[in-house]
């Protein structure tokens, strides 16, 4: 057996995924790394031609063995005929434990075990075999098994086998839940469905804030209080189950823009309304709504939902009611004051149906859960990977308004947003979001959305020279660009009261109304840099230090 320096540690967990040589079902990934856990010290691995590569991508923690090893103090392992994969760990240690749903039943997993009684649905498990205090457990990869899927934080969601496989995954601890056995449909699929909806018809989508599928179930399914609907799904949030992240799968689009903007930019017809808070920039008719108690808010998102249903030539109607979170929070999901607003949104429901003369969508962001707390505003919570969370609802029905509706978009726009809609899931339920496009600039204002690219290059030749202040030497800038305000088609960007802006490699930065270097951006233009790193950048003329220069420039939102 040869072997590559390594440290050993009591309480080292040993992880590692391959697949046989000439079966690719599950192959070696290009960064091992993710399969081991903080503290972890070395992988075990079964094939000559796998340790070369693993060690060729710099990788330290590996040690080759061959189908029968033998040493001081590992066991020797079973004999299998190919290449496997192997977790080796040390007994009596506590192996790192995640919280998981099985279907819809809330537990806690150890990762080992997950892989050697083959829940995560791509494994086989061949047995264990132990010496010292040190086991060593073996399995070899199996098509055709059941499905799981792992969560990350910000709205990631991995197939298992994806995330076995695939390159640039996260590692194993950020890993922040796994689901076995999940629902088929996940919030990330929502742009689809609105964009399918409305390539048939007009849409009408109902967001409940809040609502999970253990209150539909207990409160909505009944004969008496049913929701009107055509097919009703279990669904899942991304996570964390909070609005930020859901929100944002719902509307999402690559390159950070949303549906929103897309139907606005196509000169599509729509109408959202809200609570009292813009979540995200609509640059369309959007209608917020103040009143302080959050039933007689969602009263008057209601009667204006009935208004707009009748406007003539409206292709989507977006009606979100935030109530229903505000008592989750305040007196706790199981609270009969709670429920008799649900009840209600379920009659807003069905009223809205009747009026609408398109498809309906129900659906939400993420569940909530009873708290111990009993002061105002602590009875109820959500945010955590249980199912009361993360179990969600996804309902669609026919309108029964007169006639049918024509579609809300055409065939050629559904195709556009079609792609657009499977880009942004496949992003984040296969792998990281898509990159936006590092060679155009999109400027997003609450009136419209404009977009730049190599060919508007006419419009940044501008001359201009920066200087700022780092490490206490001064740095000169000089480019070509315009001037941001010069761009907007009033020539003022006056009308901003925040302004953020984001590059392709992730790099945001914030200016509000308040703020002097609001109304001293320039935009530079420098189609030599266009490559890999995008010809766009942001400058603040008035800032006296570089940290808000933004570089590969991909999107300014102005609210």
């Amino acid at each position: 057996m040869s072997a590559v320096p390594q440290k050993r540690t009591a309480a080292a967990l040993l992880l590692l995924l391959w697949a046989a040589a000439g079966a690719q079902y599950v192959r070696f990934p290009g960064d091992s790394s993710r399969f081991v856990p903080a503290g972890a010290d070395s992988l075990f691995i079964f094939s000559r031609d796998l340790a070369v590569a693993a060690q060729g991508a710099g990788l330290d923690r590996i040690r080759y063995a061959d189908g029968s090893i033998r040493g001081d103090g590992l066991p020797k392992t079973l004999y299998l005929a190919e290449p496997v994969g192997a977790i080796l760990y040390q007994r009596g240690i506590a192996l790192p434990e995640i919280p998981s749903i099985r279907s819809r039943l809330d537990g806690v997993e150890s990762f080992a075990p997950l892989f050697r009684n083959g829940a995560l649905g791509f494994t086989r498990y061949r047995g264990r075999s132990g010496r010292n205090g040190i086991d060593i457990d073996v399995w070899e990869p199996r098509e055709g098994g059941g499905r799981s899927l792992l969560f990350f934080p910000d709205g990631i969601v991995l197939d298992a086998e994806t995330w076995a496989t695939g390159p640039d995954a996260p590692g194993l601890d950020d890993l922040s839940g796994i689901w076995i056995d999940p629902p088929e449909y996940g919030v990330h699929d929502i742009p689809a469905l609105v964009v399918r909806t409305l390539s048939r018809r007009h849409c009408l989508v109902v967001y409940i804030d809040g609502l999970g599928w253990d209150a539909l179930e207990q409160s909505l399914l009944e004969d008496d209080n049913a929701m009107p609907a055509d097919t009703v799904r279990m669904a899942r949030a991304a996570y964390p189950p909070v609005t930020r992240i859901n929100y944002r799968a719902m509307i999402g689009l690559p390159g950070g823009a949303t549906l929103f903007q897309e139907l606005y930019a196509l000169g599509v017809s729509y109408t959202v309304l809200e609570g009292e808070t813009m979540i995200y920039p609509v640059p369309g008719r959007l209608v917020l709504h103040g009143e302080r108690d959050p039933v007689a808010r969602d009263a008057a998102v209601f009667r204006d939902a009935l208004t707009a249903a009748g406007e003539p030539g409206l292709s989507l109607l977006w009606v979100h009611f935030h109530g229903l979170d505000d008592l989750n929070h305040r007196w706790g999901p199981a609270d009969e004051r709670t429920r008799a607003h649900l009840l209600t949104l379920g009659d807003y429901c069905r009223r809205l149906r009747r009026v609408w003369p398109g498809g309906m969508l129900v659906v939400s962001d993420h569940g909530a859960h009873t708290c111990a707390g009993t002061a105002a505003g602590t009875a109820g919570g959500h945010g955590d990977f249980i199912f009361a969370d993360m179990g969600i609802p996804l309902i669609s029905a026919p309108g029964q308004g007169n006639g049918p509706g024509p579609p809300g978009i055409s065939p050629e726009q559904a195709a556009m947003l079609l792609g657009a809609a499977s880009i942004f899931a496949a992003g984040h339920e296969q792998g990281p979001a898509a990159a936006p496009d590092r060679a155009a600039l999109m400027v997003i204002t609450r009136a419209d959305t404009l977009r730049f690219s190599a060919a508007d290059s006419a419009l940044f030749q501008e001359r201009f020279e920066l200087s700022f202040e780092r490490k206490g030497e001064t740095v000169v800038y000089r480019f070509t660009g315009r001037r941001f305000d010069e761009l907007l088609p009033a020539g003022d960007a006056g009308g901003c009261e925040r302004l953020t802006a984001r590059s392709a490699d992730g790099h945001t930065a914030v200016f509000t109304a308040a703020d002097p270097g609001l109304r001293s951006l320039i935009i530079r233009y420098s189609p030599e840099e266009r490559g890999d790193t995008g010809p766009f950048a942001l400058y603040p003329e008035g800032d006296r230090f570089p940290n808000r220069i933004v570089k590969y420039l991909t999107t300014i939102i102005c609210e």
